[in-house]
């Protein structure tokens, strides 16, 4: 097949589309051969262990009986958002870094 430049390619692994153009070659798309993940496992981040501390350290605040407490509901109220922003810093850290496999 031809690429852009008009030259032809004997190379089996040649995914060019003649009139269409240069698309690139097999090989530019295999995988290197590492094995990888996109991120640690949960639990052996330091931020999990952080939320699971704040969560309860605001329940315990929420349902503590002190005046200067704040309310249960209020207490859920941020413990749910402490969730919802540890879930988003997750969705955020798998968005593109790696780790190699052990």
């Amino acid at each position: 097949m031809s690429d852009l430049s008009g030259h032809s390619s004997t190379d089996p692994d040649d995914t060019t589309l003649g009139s269409r153009g240069a698309v690139g070659y097999q090989s530019d798309w295999q995988d290197d051969g590492a094995d990888y993940t996109e991120t640690k496992a949960f639990f052996r981040t330091s931020e999990f262990w952080f939320i699971i501390l704040g969560i309860v350290a605001v329940l315990l605040t929420a349902y503590s009986e002190g005046q200067d407490s704040i309310t249960r509901d209020d207490g859920w109220r941020y413990a749910t958002l402490l969730t919802v922003a540890y879930a988003i810093s997750r969705g955020l850290a798998k968005a593109g870094t790696k780790e190699p496999t052990d």
